[in-house]
């Protein structure tokens, strides 16, 4: 947390972090508990202790509504963090451009002034004194060469005195003005940089959460793609951007992820979606959010998505169906009668021998 808040990140922005973590760790911890219970591992009283498998409460476990509502709360802190964070950074890129016109503005304001009372004053004295206004004169060229910090030694009580301090102050206050608008070109500089570090940020922690992440805009090319997604589809993120999905994606899969982004532009909300895609001869599960993504004026101007491997979940189920069939198949054929009772009392199972001993049908 110490090193997050020394590169900017507030509490409530490491608040949606830590939120998002929590989430995912209880999302690990509940398909731990479903792997467990295929392998007859369970804890009692802070121990593991090994008894028979329970098939039923694996899939109650990875098919129920603790799962769906585990998988779904995982994006939402995300979204707020990216939200919170991109607020943050428009009100400060903001807020030093207004600055920086401004005081551009304000010193373009005051040359022009500078050099119209120059001209005035000159022609109405030209021809009444030679010598201040030969001193003016050398003033001003020494302004026009970047020394604004001299000043005019004109002590009389006339009209060229007069003239002389409006002149001081006038060096004085484009002295000021140039210092001004230095450091405002400075703190514009900062703020680009504070903004690219805030983006290379953003991408650190992308680019290392174990799903696949992408912005597309509504014309179905890449705005931005992390690394597990370049990764996938075998892409360079600096490739990918500004490629439409139908040159990075297979066409079925590529018509199918367009059609959700439509969905969810049209609904205006995110939209959860699965698919099963072919990679090297082996086929992998995902599941997939769209997550419509409008700007300041309410407007959807993108699409993000978040896909996640569910392929060894997928394997983890068949390996219990499978392993369930050879089950129920050595218990059929066995030639002594046996029978799994439900905790109610009930027969979830008997086989034709125990069928056969009590004189009743399966």
């Amino acid at each position: 947390d110490e090193r997050m808040r020394a590169i900017g990140l507030t509490d409530e922005e490491l608040g949606f972090l830590r939120l998002a973590k929590q989430n995912s760790d209880a999302l690990v911890a509940l398909e731990n508990r479903a792997m467990n219970a295929v392998k007859g591992l369970f804890s009692e009283d802070g121990r593991q202790i090994q008894r028979a498998a329970d098939p039923e409460l694996a899939r109650a476990l990875l098919f129920g509504d603790e799962y769906h509502a585990a998988k779904a709360s995982i994006m939402k802190p995300v979204d707020d963090f990216l939200a919170s964070l991109g607020r943050r950074m428009n009100t400060a890129v903001r807020d030093k451009r207004n600055s920086l016109i401004f005081y551009q503005s304000l010193a373009a304001l005051v040359v022009v002034l500078t050099l119209l009372s120059f001209a005035a004053l000159a022609t109405a004295l030209r021809h009444r004194v030679v010598s201040p206004v030969n001193l003016l004169v050398k003033h001003c060229d020494a302004i026009r060469q970047g020394k604004h910090y001299g000043q005019v030694a004109y002590s009389r009580k006339d009209e060229m005195g007069v003239l002389a301090g409006a002149l001081n102050r006038m060096s004085t206050a484009i002295a000021d003005d140039i210092e001004r608008r230095q450091r405002s070109e400075q703190e514009l500089r900062e703020s680009q940089q504070a903004l690219q570090q805030s983006r290379q940020l953003l991408y650190t922690i992308l680019d290392n959460i174990p799903a696949q992440i992408f912005l597309r805009d509504l014309d179905g090319r890449y705005l931005f793609i992390n690394a597990e997604y370049e990764r996938l589809y075998g892409v360079p993120r600096e490739e990918a951007v500004g490629l439409h999905a139908s040159e990075v994606l297979p066409s079925v899969i590529a018509e199918m992820s367009l059609s959700r982004d439509r969905e969810a532009v049209e609904r205006r909300q995110v939209v959860d979606s699965g698919a099963s895609v072919s990679f090297d001869g082996e086929e992998r599960h995902f599941a997939t959010v769209k997550i419509p993504i409008s700007n300041t004026d309410g407007e959807i101007t993108m699409v993000g998505g978040v896909g996640i491997d569910e392929t060894e979940r997928k394997r983890a189920e068949r390996i219990v169906a499978e392993s369930e069939q050879r089950l129920r198949s050595i218990l059929e054929n066995s030639p002594v009668g046996t029978t799994i009772v439900r905790p109610d009392g009930t027969f979830s199972f008997a086989n034709s021998r125990m069928a056969e001993m009590v004189g009743m049908t399966k």
